[in-house]
């Protein structure tokens, strides 16, 4: 069998998964150590046959999309670590290479015990929630929608973080992109899609928290709220239908938990809780303090971190290493983003805010970004000396030219 490899990097092993688009195959980083742990990536593909197609320039678009999305939200742990991404010079097929997770989704989760009602119990549903709201709000802060969020696109990693998987139907709010294919079909699977995409209006970050309920809807009850024998029958029951009552299908659900299920899958966006964070929050309060989770037999090394109530984690598994690009300077962009997103987890988590007037107006400010600037200070609290401009353009932390554009007593030249 002739090896194939991508972008002159990433040597493809095996497909691990497939969808109407794409194919990801299991791949090694020939780039990176044989004993690193980030040797083992996964490489997503579009398929080549879907490229004869007429559609296949908007296939292009979209998986370029994602690429743009995901790099966006590559600090933040609830989404895989984007490596690299382009296009393969010897085919022509656009292609991205991301961290290899061991981890198993929740469509898995759900199907391995469909015939035991009590799993996966309350806490886990309540803690896997939580860590979904967390990343929803971390992608609608940067703009950005989901569209196709349901059990078999996220992901219970070894370790208790829940990585939400495959921005292939994603979009930007701020760029003006049509939220529907050509063929006027809504994207999205049907049994998670909000009624307003089903009738092809526009679409908000609120259509992901329905997509949400639906999601822990099922890892209730087994069931998604709505079924049918055509998609045509499902997405008429997400516009007019009420969902099944989730008291009776899971009697041990806590009130507080079937209002807000019942509160996501709301016809209408305006009745539904107002942001992921206000939903992240929700969850969190129904936790049962530090209470060990339940113990799932064959699951123990996928027990959901427990979070805190302001969202950030109250455990931290080691985080991913990264290998620093190789570049001449800093990587800038990427530490204003992980500066942000430390920072905010850090605010949120420092308080239980009860008072629902001054918890929103703590997120307005958090997503105004007024407080941003106060992290630059604590990279460096004591204000010890970093090295002067010179120095560390010479130690390639800053560019060569910073030396020469911010030296001391130039002169200005006029040509």
């Amino acid at each position: 069998m002739v090896q194939k490899d991508v972008g002159g990097r990433f040597r493809l092993v095996e497909p691990i998964g497939q969808g109407g688009m794409g194919v990801v195959h299991k791949a090694v980083d020939l780039e990176a150590a044989e004993d690193s742990a980030d040797r083992l990536v996964a490489v997503k593909r579009i398929l080549s046959k879907q490229l004869l197609g007429p559609e296949s320039s908007g296939l292009v678009r979209r998986f370029d999309r994602e690429v743009n999305i995901m790099r966006r939200l590559n600090a933040h742990r609830h989404f895989p670590r984007i490596i690299q991404g382009g296009v393969d010079e010897s085919d022509g097929l656009p292609y991205l290479a991301m961290e290899f997770l061991d981890g198993r989704t929740l469509l898995e989760l759900i199907g391995e015990f469909v015939d035991d009602p009590a799993i996966p119990s309350i806490d886990w549903v309540i803690e896997i929630g939580a860590q979904l709201a967390d990343g929803l709000a971390a992608a609608h802060a940067l703009q950005a929608i989901h569209r196709d969020l349901k059990p078999s696109n996220a992901m219970l990693t070894r370790g208790g973080v829940v990585k939400i998987l495959d921005f292939g139907l994603g979009r930007f709010l701020d760029r003006g992109e049509g939220e529907w294919s050509s063929s006027g079909t809504p994207w999205g699977s049907c049994k998670y899609t909000a009624p307003e995409q089903v009738r092809s209006s526009k679409v908000s970050p609120s259509a992901d928290l329905y997509s949400l309920g639906c999601v822990i809807f099922e890892l209730l009850t087994k069931e998604p709220p709505f079924q049918g024998k055509t998609a045509h029958e499902v997405q008429e029951k997400h516009i007019s239908a009420s969902p099944p009552l989730l008291g009776e299908m899971r009697p041990d659900t806590p009130p507080a938990l079937v209002r807000l299920v019942d509160q996501l899958l709301a016809k209408d966006p305006a009745d539904r809780p107002a942001d992921a964070g206000r939903v992240r929050s929700a969850l969190l309060e129904l936790a049962e303090g530090g209470a060990p989770l339940t113990r799932v037999l064959g699951w123990e090394d996928f027990t959901p971190v427990r979070q805190s109530p302001g969202g950030a984690r109250a455990e931290q598994p080691e985080a991913p290493r990264r290998t620093r690009p190789a570049s001449d300077g800093m990587d800038v962009f990427g530490l204003h983003e992980k500066v942000i997103t430390e920072y905010r987890a850090f605010t949120e988590g420092g308080t239980v805010i009860r008072d629902e007037r001054v918890k929103e107006f703590v997120q307005q400010d958090l997503d105004a970004k007024s407080q941003w600037p106060a992290p630059w200070i604590s990279l460096n609290p004591s204000f010890a000396s970093a090295g002067t401009v010179v120095e560390l353009a010479a130690q390639k932390v800053l560019h060569q030219e910073c030396a020469r554009i911010f030296r001391v007593g130039k002169s200005s030249t006029r040509g």
